[in-house]
């Protein structure tokens, strides 16, 4: 099994990138939708709260289709969008701030470099697309099959 995983190192990373934009994307998005929306007072400065909703569903959205690599460069965009706008209103006049304290450094805001991170990493995931162990792979397959008048069959693994 991990014989074949090793064959195909940039599927194998495109894997680890999509699944690593996803949590990131799936914690803030639920975040904005649940937390904020029961929340007393403003979550994000500069926001409403139907801003703020429909930021936290596009995150969660996009999210889960880049993680299961579904649309995954259209996914991709869409977040590079919500990471500039997200430059754009919040974290554009930040500087990043630390406190330290006895039990260690407590980050009391940060700057772009934290969307500038997750630009970086949707730019990688439209670059290298999906990769082979996608939805997307899937779909291609099918299609590629379909249009060629046959059935797709499984790829057998390596022993």
């Amino acid at each position: 099994m991990f014989g074949n995983l090793l064959k195909h190192p940039v599927d194998v990373a495109a894997v680890f990138l999509r699944v690593g934009v996803a949590v990131v994307f799936i914690f803030h998005g639920y975040l904005k939708v649940v937390v904020g929306n029961d929340a007393t007072s403003e979550l994000v400065s500069g926001m409403s709260t139907g801003a703020m909703l429909a930021v936290g569903w596009a995150e969660l959205i996009c999210a889960v289709a880049v993680g299961l690599g579904l649309f995954t460069r259209v996914a991709a965009l869409a977040l590079i969008l919500l990471q500039v706008a997200a430059i754009t209103v919040v974290s554009g006049s930040l500087v990043p701030q630390v406190v330290r304290t006895q039990s260690g450094a407590n980050y009391v805001s940060i700057g772009v470099e934290f969307n500038m991170a997750l630009i970086a990493m949707c730019l990688a995931l439209i670059a290298l697309g999906a990769g082979l162990f996608s939805v997307d792979h899937l779909i291609a397959t099918r299609l590629q099959a379909r249009k060629a008048g046959t059935s797709p069959r499984a790829v057998p693994a390596a022993s």
